[in-house]
């Protein structure tokens, strides 16, 4: 969180150390956003010792590929990359262009890496929401983990959240509440939009109900 902070030389070594111990197959590299870090990245990468078999992962905002040379200078920059994956969810979307991932994908096919996009799709009745879906459709392997409604009903999921009270789950897990962290407490898309109907059905005149302190109430 701190954007002065940067790994050490020390850590750099003790974390490729970590990698050539266990002879690790695929390393990723995550957010933050990664392309960022390319020289602390080549700093680990340069110290595999089976770097030749070994598939190095990239998730990037993709934000840097407002063209396809941009695109290829970034990829280029790195010691090595077997794939890539755009993240292209409400938090990238607002500010990443749906023409980078033609870009970016334009550049890892020119580059032989793997090249696909990770989104979620919390409310697939929205226009710009479908349109998004469609167009991504075009350059990676797009699947809905739960396309429809009664296809949510029906899975393991769903069954299992039905099963027992979310106020039951800590003691079954033998989970002591000093555990929580705040951002263990952010309501999933299914709970926030049963949460709106309940508000516009309970409180019909009032405007801007607080879902968080109604699923307060109900835990």
């Amino acid at each position: 969180m701190d954007p002065g902070y940067k790994l050490t030389a020390g850590e750099i070594r003790a974390i490729t150390q970590t990698i050539n111990k266990f002879r690790l197959s695929e390393l990723a590299f995550v957010g933050g956003e990664p392309t960022l870090y390319v020289k602390e990245i080549n700093l680990m990468l340069a110290a595999v010792e089976r770097l030749a078999r070994t598939k190095v992962i990239l998730t990037t905002n993709g934000n840097f590929a407002v063209t396809e040379a941009a695109a290829l200078e970034v990829l280029d920059s790195f010691e090595k990359l077997t794939k890539v994956h755009m993240s292209y969810d409400k938090f990238h979307g607002e500010f990443v262009n749906t023409g980078a991932v033609k870009n970016l994908y334009q550049a890892c096919l020119k580059r032989d890496i793997d090249f696909d996009v990770l989104f979620a799709v919390q409310e697939q009745s929205k226009p710009k929401t479908t349109s998004s879906y469609n167009h991504m459709k075009k350059f990676t392997a797009a699947k809905l983990c739960y396309p429809t409604p009664e296809r949510l009903m029906a899975s393991d999921f769903y069954k299992l959240a039905a099963s027992v009270p979310f106020r039951r789950w800590p003691k079954m897990l033998n989970i002591p509440k000093p555990d929580y962290t705040p951002a263990q407490s952010a309501e999933c898309s299914l709970c926030e939009s049963l949460i709106e109907r309940y508000e516009k059905k309970m409180h019909p005149d009032k405007k801007n109900g607080n879902s968080r302190d109604i699923q307060n109430r109900q835990a």
